[in-house]
């Protein structure tokens, strides 16, 4: 850092600081509205799609008829679950009816425990589950839709997921949302927790070219005082051409190209897919971590070598591993995350499965080094 000496000798920091804004205030003179580039943003409209309808539909029906009908939303991140649930919120919780739409991220509060403490905003010292629960149907007495996103990021700890049995078997009906990248976690929960919820599945597929340029021209509308079509047609071909469609990667492009004056478009859209990715791998589980550190050290990349891999790695680290059976479900899961393909590949006469990173391994490293390094 090289501070600007002044005349009596001493460092001045105003001025230093001064320029540092003047510098930031001239990169990003064109941002009418940061807002916009915020994953958390829900816009005015967003653009249309079935499964908005469908979801809509379901929680009208349940409003008319107090019978719910739960929901299991799936697919790849950055298709649109969340924002399409908390547009729903927002129309739903500002209109004249009575049913209202609770939303809580099981990222950021794991447990059935954290949830309900979350959504009852109390801290929960010295109070059972039970009683949590208690609370909650006295505070929501009403017809309640209650969307639990991210809910494959659930705690471990929390093995038989016990807000989904309490919610599903309550007798104020309320109804469930839940959202996922995993398509398999439905499947993965215990019989007694599965049977009462017995969710309808409904599959978020991946936005098209089309879609997500109408998505980036919308938000460059709003935010940017100027921007070409033409770049974010290619920012929506770049995306859908290397990601799973991630519109977020889209998102944080437009934000980087409009910021970063003189910018490569594919410089842009590569720091952005890293910066994503990053994330993204950190917030895996330790077993998560294990797979991909396998199948980054497996040259042929043949799912059952990976496995054995994996297995080795568990035991140096004193983890348990997945049995075989779920170990490849969850191969699933990673690939919804846009982090590995699965590919069919011909040896001899028989057909197995190959293992494909989608990211740079060097990022796997940093993370793997933080979780079992610390």
């Amino acid at each position: 850092m090289h501070w600007r000496i002044c005349d009596h000798g001493k460092m001045d920091a105003a001025q230093y600081l001064q320029e540092k804004r003047a510098q930031v205030e001239n990169e990003v003179k064109n941002i009418r509205d940061f807002r916009v580039f915020d994953f958390n943003y829900v816009p005015d409209q967003p653009i249309e799609r079935p499964e908005m309808d469908q979801i809509a539909r379901t929680i009208v029906k349940y409003e008319r008829s107090r019978i719910p009908v739960n929901v299991f939303a799936f697919g790849s991140r950055g298709c649109g679950k969340t924002l399409t649930v908390k547009y729903l919120k927002r129309l739903f919780n500002d209109s004249e009816g009575k049913t209202r739409l609770l939303y809580v991220n099981a990222r950021e509060h794991n447990t059935s425990f954290k949830m309900l403490a979350h959504l009852l905003s109390v801290t929960p010292r010295g109070v059972s589950l039970s009683e949590l629960f208690e609370r909650f149907r006295h505070a929501y007495p009403g017809p309640t839709v209650l969307i639990l996103d991210e809910i494959d990021f659930m705690s471990e700890k929390d093995r038989h997921k016990e807000i989904l049995y309490l919610m599903s078997r309550c007798p104020e009906n309320y109804m469930l949302i839940l959202l996922a990248n995993n398509p398999k976690f439905v499947s993965e929960i215990d019989v007694r927790t599965r049977s009462s919820l017995h969710p309808a599945p409904l599959h978020f597929p991946n936005y098209d070219p089309s879609q997500i340029f109408e998505i980036l021209e919308q938000r460059a509308a709003k935010g940017l005082k100027e921007h070409s079509s033409g770049m974010i047609r290619q920012i929506a071909a770049l995306v859908v051409k290397h990601t799973n469609s991630d519109v977020r990667v889209a998102l944080k492009t437009l934000y980087y190209m409009a910021t970063e004056r003189g910018s490569d478009l594919t410089e842009c859209f590569e720091t952005a897919l890293r910066d994503l990715t990053t994330d993204l791998i950190g917030d895996l589980n330790y077993n998560n971590l294990l797979v991909l550190r396998a199948a980054s050290e497996c040259p042929s990349g043949l799912v059952k070598e990976i496995y054995e891999r994996y297995s080795g790695l568990c035991a140096t680290k004193s983890e348990k591993p997945f049995c075989y059976a779920h170990f490849y479900n969850n191969l699933s899961y990673l690939q919804s995350l846009g982090l590995i393909l699965l590919s069919s590949t011909k040896i001899g006469r028989a057909y197995t499965n190959r293992i494909i990173l989608l990211f740079h391994p060097p990022l796997l490293h940093t993370a793997y080094q933080a979780k079992f390094d610390s």
